[in-house]
């Protein structure tokens, strides 16, 4: 993952409580990631995307850690215990992957199906 930063766009305490996460090398966004803060002290993963040209690098990784980091340090008092998501293959943001391949990263990320098409990770 060589130099990539994330950076914190837009601000979780306006409307809906958010944090959105961009990945970027020195000329453009290489990967985004917005996820919810929900009243009970969960996390939805709304949207995860990176670059095809760089995956496989540790991108989606780290703003996902960065994202838990910000959850935590901003929501304090909604004791941020877990992180949900529906892994669902899409374009939106970059070249879609596998539903295979998402499964596949989500479970690396220590995330586990829960129910049908939820999948669940204690943070």
């Amino acid at each position: 993952m060589s130099n990539v930063n994330f950076v914190l766009v837009g601000n979780p305490h306006h409307g809906t409580p958010c944090i959105c996460i961009e990945a970027q090398n020195e000329s453009r966004s290489v990967g985004r990631l917005f996820a919810s803060i929900e009243a009970d002290g969960k996390i939805r993963l709304d949207r995860l995307g990176v670059d095809p040209m760089f995956r496989k690098q540790g991108v989606a990784r780290g703003m996902f850690d960065e994202m838990l980091k910000e959850a935590k340090a901003y929501f304090p008092d909604k004791g941020i215990h877990n992180c949900y998501v529906y892994p669902v293959a899409s374009s939106e943001m970059y070249e879609a992957v596998s539903q295979v391949e998402l499964e596949a990263f989500y479970g690396a990320l220590g995330f586990r199906e829960a129910t049908e098409g939820m999948w669940v990770k204690t943070v």
